[in-house]
């Protein structure tokens, strides 16, 4: 049980340490844990991220639901979940799945507490019905957000989004330095302080950092696509990953976007503004992107600050 678990494998401190964060956005743009930034606008559900905490015999996996936008090969992030595992026994601890949907966060803890959270609520347990457990923490921000701590040092933070008037996520691992982590794989990289082996396949393959969009989406990010088994994800009554795979799917590049002079004047140089502007033919969507970015920017830079 969680409340054993807790007990045998006591929280974590970072006292002394700052966290390092990563981050998937908009049409998804991806930040690894080791800086490097890609677009990825796979259609189905992909591991973010997963990777071994040995201090305290845990494991964190971050997976994210993918679904193009309306009329167009864009996709967004419309669900994430993340799953706490015990190493020793490989035991899956505790779950929290959360959907965006437009009345804000639908949230879903170890498969049967449910709720919708208003997106505006500022402290989880004021929501009726609505419970942690011994294993992790919820905190509200004031943007429209919510970050789900873990007693392993670890944590993911949600933030509620609408693109092209899709509702949809921003998500935000944080994890301690790198020298308390291993074996990290999925589509945030491999954690170890080095940029240019962060694109590692499923499979084993290492591409090169300045690898095109084109290459990334087929050999790096696709493989990604989780399995049956590994999935935390909730779904309806009949239906399960395979419902949600879609490996016909071919992506717009960036390459191939043509951006217009209202585009480059709204969004400046920042590539992640101007593709989701000229992606989904929507300024508005390019400029809630950069902004979101921006949050998330401030965020990183108070995670990484340590107190002397």
């Amino acid at each position: 049980t969680c409340e054993m678990f807790y007990n045998l494998h006591p929280q974590a401190s970072q006292q002394g340490y700052g966290t390092i964060t990563a981050d998937i956005l908009g049409d998804p743009h991806l930040r690894t844990f080791d800086g490097i930034s890609y677009t990825f606008n796979g259609f189905g559900e992909y591991r973010l991220f997963a990777a071994d905490h040995p201090n305290t015999n845990s494991r964190i996996v971050v997976q994210v639901r993918t679904t193009p936008l309306p009329s167009s090969r864009a996709t967004v992030i419309t669900a994430g979940a993340v799953g706490i595992y015990d190493l020793e026994t490989s035991e899956l601890v505790t779950t929290v799945f959360v959907r965006a949907k437009p009345a804000g966060f639908s949230i879903i803890v170890d498969g049967s507490r449910n709720v919708t959270a208003d997106i505006f609520q500022r402290d989880a347990n004021d929501v009726e019905g609505f419970e942690a457990n011994d294993f992790m923490g919820f905190s509200y921000s004031t943007e429209h957000a919510f970050t789900v701590s873990f007693a392993n040092a670890m944590s993911v933070s949600f933030k509620y989004r609408t693109l092209s008037g899709v509702p949809s996520l921003a998500i935000s691992p944080a994890l301690p330095p790198s020298e308390f982590i291993q074996n990290p794989t999925g589509l945030l990289g491999v954690f170890n302080g080095d940029s240019s082996d962060d694109f590692v396949s499923r499979n084993g393959d290492v591409l090169s950092a300045d690898a095109t969009e084109e290459v990334l989406f087929h050999e790096f990010g696709q493989t990604w696509q989780i399995l049956p088994e590994e999935s935390l994800f909730v779904y309806h009554p009949g239906m399960g990953t395979s419902d949600y795979a879609h490996p016909e799917h071919i992506p717009v590049f960036t390459s191939s976007l043509s951006i217009s002079p209202e585009v480059r004047a709204a969004c400046g140089e920042n590539t992640e503004c101007l593709f989701d502007a000229a992606a989904t033919n929507n300024i508005e969507a390019g400029l809630d992107t950069l902004a979101t970015g921006e949050v998330l920017q401030r965020e990183r830079a108070v995670a990484a600050n340590v107190p002397p």
